[in-house]
C-alpha cells in the first residue's frame, strides 16, 4: 500500500510540475522582444524611434479630406524624402458605404496612396506593404493605423542602410 501511495503521489506531482512547466516555458518561448531604445544600434529596429513619428501622426484625429490628414500625408512624404527616398502619390476616387450595414446612403473620398518602391536585385518580384495613415473623425488614430505607418517607415530606414532584398 505504501509502494502504491508513493508512486501515486510521483505520477501527480510529475503532472502538476508538467502542468505549470509546460505552460510557462511555452509562454517565455514566445514571448515579444524587448523594445530598443531610441540609441539602439541604426541597423536595428527601435520602437522608440518609431514612437517619435507616431507622436507625430497621432497628435490629432486626421479623417480623410481634413486638413489634418493632409498633415500626417505632408509629414510621411517628408520623413520618406530625408531618408532619400522619392515617394509616388497615387490619387483616386473612392466610394464607400455610409454605415456598417451597408444599406443607404453612400459615401465619396479622393484618396492619396503614398507608394514607395525601394529597388531589388531581382526585377519582377516584390514585397507590397500596407497601411492607411487616415484615422476615424473621433480617434487619434494611433493604433488604427498608426502604428503600421511608424513600423514602415523605421523599416524602410533599416532596409535603406543595408544590400538591396
Amino acid at each position: 500500500m505504501k509502494m502504491k501511495l508513493k508512486r501515486d503521489f510521483t505520477i501527480g506531482m510529475t503532472l502538476l510540475l508538467l502542468i505549470v512547466v509546460i505552460p510557462f516555458l511555452g509562454f517565455q518561448l514566445n514571448k515579444a522582444p524587448k523594445a530598443k531604445p531610441e540609441n539602439a544600434p541604426l541597423s536595428e529596429f527601435s520602437a522608440a524611434r518609431a514612437m517619435k513619428h507616431l507622436e507625430k501622426i497621432a497628435a490629432e484625429p486626421h479623417p480623410i479630406g481634413s486638413v489634418a490628414h493632409t498633415r500626417v500625408r505632408d509629414y510621411i512624404i517628408e520623413e520618406l524624402k530625408k531618408m532619400g527616398v522619392e515617394p509616388e502619390i497615387q490619387t483616386a476616387e473612392v466610394f464607400y458605404p455610409g454605415s456598417l450595414s451597408g444599406a443607404g446612403t453612400w459615401l465619396a473620398a479622393t484618396v492619396r496612396n503614398i507608394i514607395v518602391k525601394l529597388p531589388g536585385k531581382e526585377s519582377g518580384k516584390s514585397v507590397l506593404v500596407v497601411g492607411h495613415y487616415d484615422s476615424v473623425p473621433d480617434s487619434y488614430g494611433a493604433t488604427d493605423d498608426g502604428s503600421a505607418v511608424v513600423s514602415m517607415l523605421e523599416t524602410i530606414r533599416i532596409l535603406l542602410l543595408k544590400k538591396p532584398l
